[in-house]
């Protein structure tokens, strides 16, 4: 089986993963697995089409409640219920406005406002 990720492509060989990529280096299948769970892939190309980034630590915790779609926002992190870039919630946020607020203008819950900006500040941090 091949599995792909972003500029890596995966061989499982008798029960090990294989970095093809990578000259052959092997992979660790729990660590691989879990960056795959967070991928949504096409039913009939097998392509991805979704990702949910992690926005805490430890990453198994993180909701999926933040996408990236290369359709949607032009490929930015956007709340998945309503298309709303992270960005925009971040920002108004940082101007001041509160969690709450923000919820009843977008008319989302108080836990995406909370992913969108940790997401945001997660990224300012990278």
């Amino acid at each position: 089986n091949l599995r792909l990720t972003e500029g890596n492509v995966f061989l499982d060989h008798m029960g090990k993963l294989i970095n093809v990529g990578k000259g052959g280096q092997g992979a660790m299948p729990e660590i691989l697995e879990q960056y795959l769970r967070r991928i949504r892939w096409d039913e009939v190309t097998g392509a991805p089409v979704e990702y949910f980034p992690w926005t805490r630590s430890p990453e198994l915790l993180s909701p999926q409640l933040i996408t990236i779609l290369p359709v949607v926002a032009f490929g930015r992190p956007i709340v998945g219920s309503k298309a709303i870039t992270t960005a925009i919630i971040s920002e108004r946020s940082n101007a001041g406005e509160s969690m709450t607020e923000l919820a009843e203008d977008y008319d989302i819950q108080v836990l995406e406002v909370e992913e969108a900006i940790r997401y945001e500040r997660l990224e300012l941090a990278a």
